[in-house]
C-alpha cells in the first residue's frame, strides 16, 4: 500500500537535486521555498519555484519538454492548476511524495 509521506528539509534539498538537472537542460532553475524550507518539523508537501534563467520569458515548449522528462527521475505530474503543477515524486515502492512546483511567470490563481 503507498502512502503520503510527510516531508522534511532533507527531502526538499534532494527532490531540487533530482529536478535541478533536467530544468537547467529546458532553460530552467529550481529553488526550495515554503514550509519546508522555514518551518520546524514535518510537511504535508514540498514547494519548490521553477523559473527562466536570467529572468527570461516563460518557453511554454520547453515547459513541456521539462516536464515530459520528470519519469526520468520517478516524478509525474499529477494535476495542474494555473502556476502550480502538482507532481508526485514515488520515492520508492512504497511511498510517494507530494510536490507544488511553482511558476511564477505564468498568471492565474491557486485555490487554497
Amino acid at each position: 500500500m503507498r502512502s503520503m509521506q510527510e516531508v522534511e528539509l532533507v527531502h526538499g534539498v534532494s527532490v531540487c537535486k533530482l529536478l535541478e538537472p533536467i530544468a537547467a537542460r529546458c532553460g530552467f532553475h529550481v529553488a526550495l521555498t515554503g514550509g519546508t524550507l522555514y518551518k520546524q518539523g514535518a510537511r504535508k508537501d514540498i514547494d519548490v519555484i521553477l523559473y527562466t534563467h536570467n529572468g527570461g520569458e516563460l518557453d511554454e515548449r520547453q515547459l513541456g519538454i521539462f516536464l515530459s522528462k520528470l519519469h526520468e527521475v520517478r516524478i509525474r505530474v499529477n494535476s495542474q492548476w494555473s502556476r502550480v503543477i502538482k507532481l508526485v515524486w514515488k520515492r520508492d515502492p512504497l511511498t510517494v511524495i507530494s510536490i507544488d512546483l511553482i511558476i511564477p511567470q505564468i498568471d492565474g490563481d491557486y485555490p487554497e
